[in-house]
Order: structure tokens, then sequence, then C-alpha cells
């Protein structure tokens, strides 16, 4: 049950952050560019990058750990339904940046 519990802690705490991330923040052949395809400046990428990862550490990690060993301890089942959500989330992230517009 612990793999079960860090395996959601790590898809639904810093994955899916991530994963949302750089659908604004997107990398092309000379430099970041914004969501609305105009360069930005590397500063300004690696704030948009860094931002989400002290918060994922210090806020989400905690709080979803907590939420989630209460729900796998009521029912394992949960915990891996969790999971596939946490991967539909992800695969919709990918297929929605790899769209021509």
């Amino acid at each position: 049950m612990d793999l079960l519990v860090e395996m959601n802690v790590a898809l639904w705490g810093y994955v899916v952050p991530m994963s949302g991330v750089f659908s604004f923040v997107r990398f092309k052949k000379g430099g970041p560019y914004g969501s609305e395809g105009t360069y930005i400046s590397n500063m300004t990428a690696f704030g948009l990058l860094l931002a989400p990862i002290f918060i994922s550490h210090f806020i989400l990690s905690p709080t979803i750990r907590a939420f989630v060993e209460s729900l796998c301890s009521s029912d394992p089942i949960i915990g891996y339904a969790l999971i596939l959500i946490a991967l539909g989330v992800i695969w919709t992230f990918i297929s929605k940046s790899r769209k021509k517009e």
C-alpha cells in the first residue's frame, strides 16, 4: 500500500503540475516560447518552471499525501483508480501539446 500512495503522490504532486506548466512554456529551436507563441526570456521560463516545483514540494505533496493515504486505507481500488485518472490527465496534456495549430 505504501507503493500505491507514493505513486499517487508522485503523479498528482509532481508530474501533473509540471505537465500543466509545460503547456504554458514551450521550447522550440531558438528558445522558450509562451503559450501565445511569443518568445519569452530564459529567466521567465526558468521562473515558470521553478515555481511549481517549490509549490509541489512544500504545499501539494503533503496535502495530497494525507488525502491519498486516507483514501487508500479505506479501499485500495480507489488508489488504482487515482493512478489511472492521473495518467489520463497527463495523456490529455501530452496530446493537446502535440496538436498543430
